[in-house]
């Protein structure tokens, strides 16, 4: 094995994701393998699909924590002397018999 390279890619998640009026879970807790970055948009078709998003241990609930109007988004990213949110990440669609989209770029 003279010379040999290894070229490990880094592991990326790059997803679209249909929400509803039911909490649930979009990123699960990273014990393991350490979450880098993350970011969470509102692709929403409407903008009166309203999304919130809950970085922690309790489900998201509508309009209570970090609320994503269309086309917006939050982000979170480990740099020198801090490490990016590691649990579990919730959303929830504010509106009853509705779904909206997001995307979610993680690594």
């Amino acid at each position: 094995m003279d010379n040999m390279l290894v070229t490990m890619e880094e592991s990326t998640r790059n997803e679209a994701l249909t929400i509803t009026n039911a909490s649930q879970v979009i990123s699960n807790s990273r014990p393991d393998r350490s979450r880098k970055a993350i970011t969470i948009r509102n692709i929403a078709d409407d903008a009166t699909k309203i999304i919130t998003v809950n970085f922690g241990a309790q489900q998201a609930t509508a309009n209570a924590g970090i609320v994503l109007r269309q086309y917006e988004s939050v982000s979170d990213s480990s740099e020198t002397g801090y490490e990016c949110f590691q649990g579990t990440i919730t959303a929830v669609c504010a509106v009853a018999s509705v779904t909206a989209d997001l995307t979610i770029f993680e690594r």
